[in-house]
């Protein structure tokens, strides 16, 4: 099988439309979603994507949901890509790392290797969720806009995704 290069900023791009998609898909509010860096260079630095809910400190019945938002852009990116590099492995283990964090709000005595389970299948469910067609769709034409504008606000991801949503 044959590799094709995909630039940082598509990746990037991707990686943000993921996550943004989630949170809209998990019906959180996206505050933006951005792939410039804060300098305004649009070269596959991620800015992010913020969601407006409360953390799951304040709310644990949202810490699954947060867990499946920071799973989603590394999912997005090994998608797009049909396969890990060090550059997604890196995103993915951040993704993990956030992940644990939050369930950890609202788990907190969840033993180790409990934790460990859990969040492989919640990553299991991110790539799941994405890699389904209709949402994959959606997720492309959101990366695309984000390429075309660098950043977004939250009712503009909205407006995107919605006008999908048939």
């Amino acid at each position: 099988m044959e590799f094709v290069e995909i630039d940082r900023r598509m990746r990037a791009a991707f990686s943000v439309a993921g996550s943004a998609f989630m949170l809209h898909h998990l019906g959180l509010a996206v505050e933006f979603a951005s792939i410039e860096s804060d300098d305004g260079d649009m070269q596959g630095s991620v800015k992010g994507v913020r969601a407006r809910n409360d953390l799951p400190g304040k709310r644990p019945d949202l810490s699954e949901k947060y867990a499946l938002y920071a799973l989603a852009g590394a999912a997005a990116e090994y998608h797009l890509m049909n396969r890990w590099d060090n550059d997604s492995l890196r995103s993915a283990h951040e993704g993990e790392r956030k992940a644990r964090r939050f369930i950890r709000m609202a788990e907190q005595d969840l033993p180790e290797h409990r934790l460990d389970i859990y969040v492989r299948s919640l990553k299991d469910n991110a790539l799941a969720i994405l890699s389904q067609p209709r949402n994959w769709n959606r997720i492309t034409v959101l990366a695309y806009a984000l390429m075309d504008v660098g950043t977004m606000t939250g009712g503009e991801v909205r407006e995107v995704l919605d006008d999908l949503e048939v």
